[in-house]
């Protein structure tokens, strides 16, 4: 029933089918741990711990225009690795950790930027991301917030318009200027970039909590011990979006106020 739901959610990191591919993955004699919470949980707790302090360690010993380089770099390293894990699920205990890795040296760059726009964004970011995130865990568990037909119907139409949100920067990077830097640049835009920011904050949690049901459905149907891998480094992706994002806000919101 769960998988059947799913099938219909176009979830970007974990799919149904994906997922169910697991059942026949490589059951050697090897490999016949099942997943569990806690493996999970303890993977995810190591991948969010090396992210963190790879950030940490370069924020304090690089520049600006260097961070922002290997930010650049990193970011394409980590959506192939995103890519490959999306395509080959069996080859996520092989790119977990240099994805956490990656991901560390992307947001050294995003937080050094963000803090010549802004000191002490950083930290407030951190305390916005670590609320939402226990606000969500909370909701779902309780049962506010449920996985059913409705919930994957908003889901695919939020999918679609963060896709439309990537195509039009695109192109307005190109031929309408003021809309670029309305919806792209963090320092301008006013009301509606603070907006279409908080709309994809709204579909960083809604993907966490996708990730979540499919954590739990695959620790159900007995997936292969492995995919804790996959499990927690999709939701490492998540969790680095969400924050990127209410980075982002924070910083809209005060440079609109200034400019009033």
């Amino acid at each position: 029933m769960a998988f059947n739901l799913i099938s219909k959610s176009g979830s970007p990191v974990l799919t149904s089918q994906t997922l169910d591919a697991a059942r026949d993955y490589d059951f050697s004699d090897n490999n016949r741990e099942t997943m569990t919470m806690s493996g999970f949980s303890n993977k995810l707790i190591m991948l969010v711990a090396i992210t963190a302090i790879i950030a940490m360690a370069l924020v304090n010993v690089l520049d600006v225009g260097s961070s922002v380089m290997l930010s650049s770099v990193s970011a394409i390293v980590g959506f192939i690795l995103v890519l490959v894990m999306s395509i080959k699920p069996n080859t996520a205990p092989y790119i977990a950790v240099p994805y956490a890795v990656a991901e560390g040296c992307f947001l050294s760059g995003v937080v050094l930027y963000a803090e010549t726009l802004l000191p002490g964004v950083a930290f407030n970011a951190l305390l916005g991301t670590l609320a939402l995130l226990v606000a969500t865990v909370v909701c779902y568990r309780t049962g506010l917030i449920k996985v059913n037909e409705k919930f994957l119907s908003i889901f695919k139409f939020a999918v679609a318009g963060a896709f439309v949100y990537v195509i039009l920067g695109l192109v307005s990077s190109f031929f309408m200027q003021s809309v670029y830097e309305g919806l792209f640049s963090w320092t301008k835009g006013g009301l509606l970039g603070i907006g279409v920011c908080i709309l994809l904050i709204v579909f960083g949690a809604m993907s966490l909590v996708l990730d979540l049901f499919l954590v739990e459905d695959g620790i159900q149907r007995g997936l292969p011990k492995s995919y804790e891998w996959y499990c927690s480094m999709s939701i490492l992706v998540t969790v680095v979006y969400i924050y990127v994002k209410i980075l982002e806000l924070i910083i809209r919101i005060a440079y609109s106020s200034s400019s009033d």
